[in-house]
């Protein structure tokens, strides 16, 4: 038995000697073993080598093994299989029963232990531990000289915790520490090893336990040697340099050489020797390993051809750069795309990057990622399964259920199902009640003949839902055990059909030509059987909460990764920098090449922090590296990424993400520009190549390249001529010809919209007769009125109470208190508050008890809600009756419809072709009083928010609603021949303001300020007996309507008064406004011209903005631009328009 050293710097060839080694062992028919011992990850990749290096091996005397292999022929041969192997997902579970069980009994971890984010802390330290052989009892001595509490009481936890986890685990499983440790004490009990010739390669060190089972090794064996990357025995002056880790691992061996009297033959130095090395063909290459972390380095003089830096405005164009150098190399350089690797230090940044663009270029890549096992559909399913009930049946576990695509349910009555329940708030035990009405935010409670079909449907679609998850449920909480409980989740899986699913997704994917799919999902169901297994197993007679059993699945289930393997061989491999360790490619791609990035920066310290750490260490206790030695060890990482190339080297990096923030280049950018000041240097950040046949590789990439030269065209009139040919080329394929032809439709795009024909136009608007609102609606932006009263479109409503539904609340409580007034006959001069209090509360009360299914009846704080409005109603109301009180109009009408059947007439409008249209409306409250004999009318609309009437609003046709309700009225008196006169128009706002004083005011006072917040805004008629009719108490500014006085009792410039002419003329000027607005409409005229005044806009608010997608940056989109301008400029134009239309 002996020792013996390979070393060697990265690309020197100690792996190449150890196959060469092997082959010249195995063809001299010796008859001992050879066996190459590498990491886990390293078996392929070092399997293939092997195969390929040695032609003939009838004896299969070569192997390559792991730890895991070689354990798996030792115990084969000497026995150790009896215990089944615990995988990280069953030893999470583990973990969590344990962390549920000593909550209380734990010092520092007590609270944390309850975080699902803890269990991969806690797991991680036990592996530590036991990778470096320490013994609870070891910890607990440790902890015992401990001068620090909080150390002190973590090692005392930890301690604690590990004796239950190796109390409960040996019961009939091992770990992966378990094994190795196993392993090292059946070595010698086993032949397997004996004469024979054993090479470790691969390792850049090896924790204590793995050193035991190569000490067994060394003993057993002829012979052992073991590579090192090194530069050779000697240390640097300092700490540590680049090869520190590989010279620890190197003292460690010879210690037990020494220990165990094993001879130790003279080492091979590849460093000195002529050996071939990786960078044979590649001079820049081998000057990159020999100095980029070398101090005092050597410059490189010439240019270089082998290594390039690329600087990529963002990490999309970084990719495509990757994308089309690849594709250039295979189709030009002779390379096969197996020679290729793409390397990146943050995957979870590239991966979809990666994956999709490198599909457009046809590029055939593999990888290399453990995929979550929680991502796939069928753990989806199970997990939202199990959740819904301990999330009480709310809307997202119901429907991650639901969408996990594996559901017998159509995709339209789920989607049915899913409106329903947004809108009405369904969760918990409303599930298992029939849906009565469809719904329960509209205070009218009255559903259609098609509602009442969909309801019908969306209750037997409910049924389907909560039947088998509620017998899943139930069979769950009547289970007395573990076990009980697995079962149940195996049977619920198969009662839905999901074993039988999965077969035909596996054969779909098969037909498809998708293996890796196939593949995830063939593994997937293996993955959720084996945890189950393992839950029996370590578990299974345990009793415990249907919630802590959900708890214990989505641990394990968070810790399974689905493995892939490369479904082609020829194809480029995508790996993060830590994977691709020791493998070394002919060209290689590093992207990302960024500050923070490349190199990691190491700052998660664990449950025991650094300084912790230090004081374990002098106690006696060795310990994995602090995060200071990681940081060390992630420059060896570098150093081994960058020299893993035997032919080309092309460093990226993005100068920006995804959101446009700025990157900086890494310092080893920086580093290699300085070894290599003349290096090859690209960029993307100007297009220096615009029509450069470069951009021509993969049919999809050109495809998309070719678009942008013909939009291009399109903005310039010019095309190179390359491009017209790449035009005719796709012009004459059969696959593009269409989506050519779609690319030239494409450039004449408008998303701007033509005219509807009349008799298509007049079907969807049904009739002539139209709101006022409507007709706001249009002037605002066409488009959207068409959408909107056309199309009849609308939003996904949601469950809630916002402010339309308060708004059509206290309005019908409103319309329901002026019926009480009436039917009672009660003068609303002469009730007092106490009064309005009592029947708002028996209005509100019945209201609500006739709905039983409305929002404000769901919950106590809906039900508080409830009483607020209340409040604000009652002082809303009390606010008006003052108002009336504090004047001479009176209340003659409330809710006052116009229309064909209501008290008043529509008002008719003639268009300029003859043709008619009728106004209708409902005028919230309409006041009366009359003045030295002449009667007057008052208009009072409800609104939520504040609102004020503006003459340029007015000029603009974005606020006629209140002059329309004035015409109303005003028409139907002339035609009784009953004079009548405009007394004015207001907006009242239905609130509850926050009153703000200096100091404590009186009762008296505060109703004053109540008062003055609730002042009426709108228009009235300038005439000072009418003022002091709405307000009798006026000597300055009302705190009723918007006037003021001054002081020679004339009206201020702010009052909003306007004369009876202009009254008139205002009037005049809507009903041709409005007749402009209808010829329009009923012409089919629904362009996208919303209107704009400074930064406001309806496309703020609009809820079809997705739909018509307007865009100023597109053709033809431009707004209706309104500017605000004064009341009196407002007035004088309204004037030039009415003089215009009368002539």
């Amino acid at each position: 038995m002996s020792l013996r050293f390979v070393f060697g710097r990265s690309g020197h060839g100690k792996s190449t000697y150890c196959f060469n080694e092997i082959k010249k062992g195995i063809e001299k028919k010796e008859g001992n073993r050879f066996i190459l011992l590498v990491p886990e990850y390293l078996t392929f990749s070092s399997e293939n080598t092997l195969l390929h290096t040695v032609s003939r091996d009838e004896d299969f005397r070569g192997e390559v093994l792991s730890f895991r292999t070689l354990g798996n022929r030792i115990f084969t041969e000497v026995g150790g299989l009896s215990h089944r192997h615990i995988n990280s997902s069953g030893r999470s579970m583990l973990i969590f029963n344990i962390l549920s069980s000593l909550s209380d009994s734990l010092k520092v971890f007590s609270k944390s232990s309850a975080k699902m984010g803890f269990i991969p802390d806690i797991s991680n330290i036990l592996k530590e531990f036991k990778r470096f052989d320490i013994e609870s009892s070891e910890i607990e001595d440790v902890a015992s000289s401990i001068n620090s509490e909080t150390l002190k009481g973590k090692l005392q936890d930890i301690s604690k915790i590990l004796d239950e986890f190796n109390e409960r685990l040996h019961g009939g499983y091992v770990d992966e520490e378990d094994e190795i440790q196993l392993l090292a004490r059946k070595i010698p009990e086993s032949s397997y090893l004996s004469g024979a010739e054993v090479f470790v390669d691969g390792f850049e060190g090896m924790n204590p336990i793995q050193l035991k089972v190569l000490e067994e090794i060394i003993k057993k064996a002829k012979r052992v040697t073991v590579t090192i990357t090194s530069d050779g025995l000697s240390r640097s002056s300092t700490n540590w340099d680049l090869f520190t880790s590989g010279k620890d691992f190197e003292e460690n061996l010879l210690r037990i050489a020494a220990n165990n009297g094993v001879s130790y033959e003279k080492p091979i130095n590849l460093n000195d020797a002529n050996y071939a090395n990786r960078f044979s063909d590649s001079t820049e290459l081998a000057h990159l390993e020999k100095y980029a972390f070398k101090f005092p380095f050597v410059r490189y003089k010439d240019e270089t051809k082998d290594i390039e830096v690329f600087t990529a405005s963002n990490l999309y164009s970084e990719v495509k750069s990757a994308a089309k150098s690849i594709v250039k190399m295979v189709r030009e350089n002779g390379y096969r795309y197996r020679d290729i690797v793409v390397a990146t230090r943050n995957m979870d940044r590239y991966e979809s990057l990666i994956d999709g663009i490198f599909s457009d270029y046809n590029i055939p890549l593999y990888i290399d990622k453990k995929k979550v096992a929680t991502e796939n559909p069928i753990v989806v399913l199970l997990l939202s399964a199990l959740e819904v009930q301990r999330r009480r049946w709310s809307y997202e576990g119901v429907f991650t259920y639901l969408k996990s695509g594996l559901i017998d349910i159509d995709g339209e009555d789920i989607n049915l199902l899913e409106n329903y329940v947004v809108e009405n708030g369904i969760k918990g035990k409303r599930w298992f009640k029939p849906f009565e009405t469809y719904s329960s935010i509209r205070i009218d409670n009255t559903d259609n003949e098609r509602e009442n079909e969909l309801l019908e449907r969306i209750n037997l679609t409910r049924e389907k839902v909560i039947t088998p998850l509620n017998n899943f449920h139930n069979s769950l909480k009547n289970s007395k055990t573990v076990r009980d409980m697995c079962r149940t989740v195996y049977d619920f899986l198969l009662s839905i059909g999901v074993d039988s699913k999965i077969s035909s997704m596996i054969d779909e994917f098969n037909n498809l030509g998708d293996i890796l799919l196939s593949r995830e999902y063939s593994q997937v169901f293996d993955i959720l059987i084996d945890i189950l297994d393992q839950t029996v197993e370590i578990m299974g007679d345990d009793s415990m909460k249907v919630s802590e059993f959900v708890e214990l699945l989505s641990v394990g289930f968070s810790e399974c990764c689905i493995a892939s393997v490369p479904s082609v061989i020829d194809s480029v491999r995508v790996a993060n920098v830590d994977r691709m360790r020791n493998q070394s490619a002919k060209v290689l791609f590093i992207l990302g090449v960024n500050d923070g990035v490349f190199p990691a920066p190491i700052v998660d310290e664990g449950i025991i922090n650094d300084i912790e750490r230090s004081e374990i260490k002098l106690a006696g206790l060795k310990m994995d590296l602090d995060t200071r030695e990681k940081s060390f060890n992630e420059q060896f990482l570098i150093y081994s990424a960058l020299t893993s190339a035997s032919e080309k080297l092309r460093l990226s990096y993005p100068i920006s993400d995804h959101e446009g923030k700025t990157l900086r280049q890494s310092i080893i950018i920086h580093r290699v520009k300085k070894v290599f000041p003349r290096i090859k240097q690209e960029s993307d950040l100007i297009d220096l190549k615009d029509d450069d046949i470069e951009n021509i590789t993969s049919i999809s990439p050109t495809f998309n390249s070719l678009v942008l030269k013909i939009r291009k065209y399109n903005d310039t009139g010019y095309i190179d001529p390359l491009w017209l040919d790449v035009f005719r080329w796709f012009k004459r394929n059969e696959d593009y010809s269409d989506k050519i032809n779609s690319i030239l439709e494409g450039l004449l795009y408008t998303n701007q919209v033509k005219k509807v024909p009349r008799d298509k136009i007049r079907q969807l608007y049904s009739g002539n007769r139209f709101s006022v609102s409507q007709l706001e609606t249009y002037s605002k932006c066409p488009y959207s009125y068409f959408v909107k009263y056309g199309l009849k479109a609308k939003e996904r409503r949601e469950y809630g109470f916002k402010a339309l539904e308060i708004g059509n609340f206290m309005h019908r409580v409103l319309e329901d208190f002026s019926g009480v007034i009436k039917k009672e006959a009660e003068d609303i001069r002469e009730i007092e508050k106490d009064w309005i209090q009592e029947a708002v509360g028996v209005i509100v009360d019945n209201m609500l008890e006739a709905l039983p299914q409305y929002v404000l009846n769901s919950s106590a704080r809906y039900k508080f809600l409830s009483i607020r409005l209340k409040r604000l109603i009652v002082n809303a109301i009390w606010v008006i009756t003052e108002h009336i009180k504090a004047g001479e109009f009176e209340a003659v009408g409330y809710e006052e419809g116009f229309g064909p059947h209501d008290r008043f007439p529509p008002i008719v409008i003639e268009l300029e072709d003859g043709e008619v249209v009728e106004l209708v409306g409902k005028i919230d409250r309409l006041d009366e009083a009359t003045i030295d004999g002449s009667k007057y009318i008052r208009i009072v609309d409800y609104k939520s928010s504040k609102r004020k009437v503006s003459l340029s609003d007015i000029y603009y046709g974005l606020q006629m609603q209140l002059l329309v309700y004035l015409d109303a009225i005003l028409e139907s008196y002339e035609k009784k021949d009953t004079p009548v006169a405009p007394g004015g128009i207001f907006y009242f706002k239905l609130d509850e303001p926050l009153l703000s004083t200096d100091g404590n005011i009186t009762p008296k006072e505060a109703q004053e300020k109540m008062l003055e917040e609730f002042r009426m805004e709108g228009l009235l008629l300038k005439d000072m007996n009418l003022a002091l009719a709405m307000d009798s108490s006026l000597t300055s500014k009302s705190k009723i309507v918007p006037v003021s006085i001054k002081k020679d009792g004339e009206f201020s410039a702010t009052s909003n008064a306007v004369s009876l002419e202009d009254f008139n003329i205002l009037r005049s000027y809507v009903k041709g406004l409005i007749s402009k607005l209808c010829s329009r409409m009923l012409s089919g005229e629904i362009e996208i011209n919303p209107y704009k005044d400074k930064d406001e806009s309806p496309c703020e608010w609009c809820e079809y903005s997705p739909i018509c997608q307007f865009d100023i940056s597109f053709k033809d989109n431009s707004y209706n631009i309104t500017k605000s301008i004064s009341k009196e400029a407002a007035l004088d134009k309204i004037k030039e328009e009415v003089e215009m239309d009368g002539k």
